[in-house]
């Protein structure tokens, strides 16, 4: 390759990868991010923010209403509700923070091996990635439960790999697109390494689009671990849990369903902001890449 055609094709600047994730996301996008970044202060806050133990029981206080002492009332064991849904922020968002960073330890070098290499190794991993699509996510959580026993961590181990093959799909097909760009044939002629080149070029350069749906994938896997948890496979009772919350059946059957109210408002509220912000990190990038795309073949 010439002087000339490699002065042209340029590897892209280092400081893309930070610049997409830090580029605007629009009034939806820093609305939700700001709803996110209160409930992630509420559950690292907890204990300053409710001293009540959220796990105790007053029978003689069951199913109170609001009060300066119960924000949000007591359930029928007479819990504070406001306490045990601050402190079920935690679990709540530590399983699916546990999925997703699972699934992109194992989606991530699968991934992008299957995007470099040719013939049989690619082939393995897109069966395999193939293979494991194949299975609901919630039926292999559950037969996860059912042999090992219901728990956090059993839920959590069978979701990771549930969604692995999404995040490993999404992997392949940015870095191949990636594989094809003329810096990659620029870096390969001037000796750099393959391994060289997909750690600090190509996967840099594919961070945002895995970082939006590694994002969409924490919200699916909140929604999962609260349908486990209120079918009693996942969280147990009493230990505070948004999903475990939803569960109390006894307080909407004796009318007193202010509980499940707000813990189901509060998970769909978060599910839906980290959709938006995951579409939005990804779309962005999209869209960056698109104009950018359309300025080159202007020029030329």
């Amino acid at each position: 390759m010439s002087a000339q055609a490699a002065a042209v094709v340029r590897v892209p600047p280092r400081r893309g990868w930070f610049r997409a994730l830090g580029s605007t996301l629009g009034l939806p996008g820093r609305v939700s991010s700001a709803f996110l970044l209160l409930v992630v202060i509420a559950a690292v806050l907890a204990p300053a923010l409710t001293p009540t133990d959220p796990n105790t029981t007053n029978l003689l206080e069951s199913f109170q209403g609001f009060s300066a002492q119960h924000w949000l009332g007591t359930d029928s064991t007479g819990r504070d509700i406001a306490a045990r849904l601050i402190f079920g922020a935690r679990t709540s968002l530590l399983g699916p923070a546990a999925i997703v960073v699972l699934a992109l330890a194992i989606s991530v070098p699968l991934g992008l091996v299957a995007a470099w290499t040719r013939g049989w190794r690619a082939g393995l991993v897109n069966r395999a990635v193939d293979v494991v699509f194949a299975v609901p996510g919630l039926l292999l959580a559950i037969l996860t439960v059912a042999i090992f026993g219901p728990g956090l961590a059993s839920a959590v181990s069978a979701l990771a790999v549930a969604y692995t093959p999404f995040l490993a799909r999404v992997v392949i097909s940015a870095a191949e697109a990636q594989r094809r760009q003329p810096y990659v044939d620029v870096l390969t002629v001037q000796g750099v390494s393959p391994v060289r080149i997909m750690v600090r070029h190509v996967l840099r350069n594919i961070g945002p689009i895995v970082v939006g749906q590694a994002t969409i994938t924490f919200a699916y896997a909140l929604l999962d671990l609260a349908a486990l948890s209120f079918l009693g496979l996942g969280v147990q009772a009493p230990q505070s849990d948004w999903g475990v919350m939803v569960s109390d059946r006894d307080a909407v059957l004796q009318d007193h369903p202010q509980q499940v109210v707000i813990a189901s408002v509060v998970i769909v509220l978060t599910v839906l902001a980290l959709l938006v912000v995951g579409a939005r990190l990804g779309g962005e990038t999209v869209t960056r890449r698109g104009a950018a795309r359309r300025r080159r073949k202007e020029r030329s």
